[in-house]
């Protein structure tokens, strides 16, 4: 699936009112910046002064409307796309296959809060703060401008120290921005590793070890924290320098040629460098946000790299036929080819472990087929679509965990057509009671465990069951309750090791490694 596009009209066209805002923010913030300068000063006559006091209510009135629509509208943008970006990823994720490097927990996590956070605050406080202030700055420049040239010349120069010491800034801060996010991402993932095995850990006094390792990596990270705040500080902090600045380009500029400005022309270059200081450290809190903006997108770009199992049709066809119930397999890495028909049972022998979890992973294609050739109902893989071949076939494996606490959920997963009352039939068969009150979230034993996984490929209703599970293969009460229950839908049984249980039911297939090519 590809990344998300975040220009889309409808969006482009909030950005464009994002922009108009930021005129009109200006617009009204120098109305009431004259209006309230001439107040100050009292040079209005006592017929204007309430002229001039409405004026200066109905613009601030009007700014504070305007930042709340920017508000409004920058979160609405951000937010839609955050949304389909974390669909996207998601469903990226969800698609990648089984042997990819890239779906470790602490590693999704970090993209899916961290990074998507990232790009939200960007979006919404930081693009929109962006464009709005640029012209903000630009409308209160043009105005003093037409006002008297000598008060936009007065801002000028220190608008431009605060660029250039913004442009120094960013290629260090940047940097700790990235070292960051490594040491977050570091830390997630040794997190969920160390959750995942915790009690093992504990068991054998590892506790103490974990608990300074992480010491250390949040020494790290908060070394690289205090380093990017340092970076953000200036660059958010340059704006206060904003004033200074016009002080002492007046005092230059006077001892060339000395400007004469009235009062309220004074008033004015004071609210305006107000304005102006205020707009450029919400511009520098905007660089930032596009600083991480950068590192994050990077980092969901490497996820998105990740090539997928491909959901979109290869071939035309009728998408649910069910094939003829046939089987023939061949794998090249290993000398292994069988063919099985409707209801028989085959055990593979002579076969390791781990090849045998490889070739299962690609018979399922959760992971690339890559050296099978296989056909099901005498159609090869390649005509099925992924979605079309999961419906043929189910993946019996102590390495898929069930989904759910409740026995019937779990049972029911990924199964077709099937309702609780037929789930409950197909436990009591595995000798799991059901009852009104059987407990939720309860913790399963071993065996039991391995009978709902059996009960789940049963009410999965494939054409095609691979058994990689030890506990059910060994176990000769629940791999013969689901050869039976199989049977009746004469469906295909591949098992992935020797097995003395039912063994007068099941052919056995000899593999041995492939010589290297």
């Amino acid at each position: 699936m590809a990344k998300p596009t975040l220009w889309t009209g409808g969006r482009l066209v909030r950005i464009a009112v994002l922009a108009v805002s930021g005129i009109l923010q200006a617009t009204a913030a120098m109305i009431a910046a004259s209006a309230g300068s001439t107040l100050l000063i009292g040079g209005a006559s006592d017929d204007r002064r309430g002229v001039l006091v409405a004026t200066v209510m109905i613009a601030a009135a009007g700014l504070f409307a305007l930042r709340v629509l920017q508000r409004r509208l920058a979160e609405r943008v951000a937010l839609g796309y955050v949304a389909e970006l974390r669909s996207g990823l998601i469903s990226h994720v969800l698609r990648l296959p089984a042997a990819s490097k890239t779906t470790g927990s602490g590693l999704v996590m970090t993209r899916v809060v961290n990074d998507l956070t990232a790009i939200k605050n960007w979006i919404a406080a930081g693009l929109a703060t962006a464009l709005t202030s640029v012209f903000v700055c630009l409308g209160v420049l043009g105005f003093l401008w037409l006002r008297n040239p000598n008060l936009a010349i007065l801002l000028a120069p220190a608008v431009g120290l605060w660029l250039v010491i913004a442009a120094a800034t960013l290629r260090p801060l940047n940097r700790h921005i990235r070292e960051s996010r490594r040491q977050r991402g570091r830390i997630a993932t040794r997190a969920a590793r160390v959750l995942s095995a915790r009690l093992s850990l504990l068991l054998h006094g590892r506790h103490g070890q974990i608990v300074r390792r992480f010491d250390r990596l949040s020494s790290r990270l908060n070394g690289s924290l205090v380093a990017r705040a340092t970076f953000s500080g200036v660059i958010r902090g340059a704006g206060d320098l904003l004033f200074p600045a016009v002080a002492l380009t007046a005092a230059v500029i006077a001892v060339a040629a000395p400007i004469d400005l009235g009062a309220s022309e004074l008033a004015l270059v004071v609210f305006g460098a107000g304005i102006l200081a205020a707009q450029l450290t919400t511009t520098g809190t905007a660089a930032e946000y596009w600083l991480a903006h950068r590192v994050a997108m990077t980092r969901l770009d490497r996820v998105f790299a990740q090539p997928a199992i491909d959901h979109r049709p290869e071939r035309a066809g009728r998408r649910g036929a069910r094939p003829e119930p046939n089987i023939v397999v061949r794998d090249t890495r290993t000398d292994l080819a069988f063919e099985a028909s409707a209801g028989e049972v085959i055990a593979l022998t002579e076969l390791r472990a781990d090849r045998v979890r490889d070739l299962f992973q690609r018979l399922c294609r959760i992971a690339p087929p890559a050296g099978l050739e296989i056909s099901l109902g005498g159609k090869p893989m390649a005509a099925y679509t992924p979605a079309e071949w999961w419906r043929h076939v189910a993946l019996v494996s102590d390495t898929l965990p069930l989904t759910h606490t409740d026995p019937v959920r779990a049972a029911l997963a990924g199964a077709r057509a099937s309702e609780p009352s037929n789930a409950s039939d197909v436990l009591v068969k595995f000798g799991i009671a059901i009852g009104d009150g059987e407990p939720q979230g309860r913790t399963f034993t071993t065996r039991k465990t391995a009978a709902l996984r059996a009960a789940r490929a049963v009410l999965r209703h494939a054409d095609l069951v691979l058994v990689d599970d030890p506990v059910v293969a060994g176990d000769e009460e629940i791999l013969t309750t689901l050869l039976d229950c199989l049977a009746e839908s004469k469906t295909i049984v591949v098992i992935g090791q020797r097995t003395d249980s039912a063994r007068h039911r099941i052919r056995t297939v000899a593999a041995v490694e492939a010589e290297p090519a």
